[in-house]
């Protein structure tokens, strides 16, 4: 492709985005009627309110996690009752669940035989970050004897990007689950990629059919995203990003 085509290209493919002070707002956002303060920022903002997601899958696997999440967000549906109308795949739903809720939450939980799983996914970040609001179902007492520091952020690390392969598994359970209970409706006629492709093994992160999928999920869940914003009063943020300082602090302990 020459100099000129590809110039070409890259104007017409921002043609139709709107400027607003010094961002760039996609058809998509223009289309849900987004302001510009509801534009959502990945490192800061989203990524902390699902890192829980990615050390699931870290540590029990693909299909595992993704079998965990479905009945964890299913339960604590069933059990919610603040009012806020926040989905529990976000970090910030379980801030507002009374002691009493939660532990209704964590009695379903061992009854569907999941809890264990679940602490053994979550003990790292609760260890590291014991604000974090994921807190109020796990034990007060946790033990991560093998705490391993640098690992755990290299996962960070690895979060902190939302092209990675596992911010795009994030998005991909955060997908599934939503569209296996109903709560995420699509228009009819709408082309819905193959989503398996993200799981494969050795998966070709260049191929099309990879790119469709990644661009599908993240693009779902990020208008989502912007819509729970707005029902938040403290981000969820606040309390990761104050503990990270203290990283080095345990470390040296």
């Amino acid at each position: 492709m020459s100099k000129n085509e590809k110039a070409k290209k890259h104007k017409y493919s921002l043609s139709n985005h709107k400027k607003v002070k010094k961002k760039l707002v996609s058809p998509w956002n223009q289309m849900m009627g987004f302001e510009i303060n509801q534009l959502t920022d990945w490192k800061l903002e989203r990524m902390p309110e699902l890192f829980w997601i990615s050390e699931l899958i870290h540590w029990l696997g693909d299909r595992r996690s993704l079998d965990i999440l479905k009945k964890v967000i299913d339960i604590a549906y069933k059990f919610d009752k603040s009012e806020r109308n926040i989905t529990p795949l976000l970090a910030a739903f379980w801030k507002f669940q009374t002691k009493a809720t939660c532990t209704k939450i964590i009695r379903g939980l061992k009854d569907a035989e999941v809890y264990d799983d679940l602490i053994v996914g979550l003990s790292e970040l609760i260890c590291l970050y014991p604000e974090y609001p994921l807190c109020q179902i796990t034990p007060k007492e946790i033990r991560c004897d093998a705490l391993n520091i640098d690992n755990f952020k290299n996962r960070l690390v690895d979060m902190m990007d939302r092209f990675s392969l596992i911010a795009i598994k994030v998005h991909a359970h955060a997908f599934i689950v939503n569209a296996e209970s109903g709560r995420l409706k699509f228009a009819r006629g709408i082309d819905i990629p193959d989503i398996n492709i993200i799981y494969e093994p050795n998966v070709d992160e260049e191929c099309e059919e990879f790119n469709r999928a990644s661009s599908f999920v993240r693009s779902s869940f990020g208008a989502q995203f912007a819509h729970e914003k707005l029902k938040q009063n403290e981000p969820t943020a606040l309390y990761f990003w104050d503990n990270g300082l203290k990283i080095e602090e345990c470390y040296e302990f």
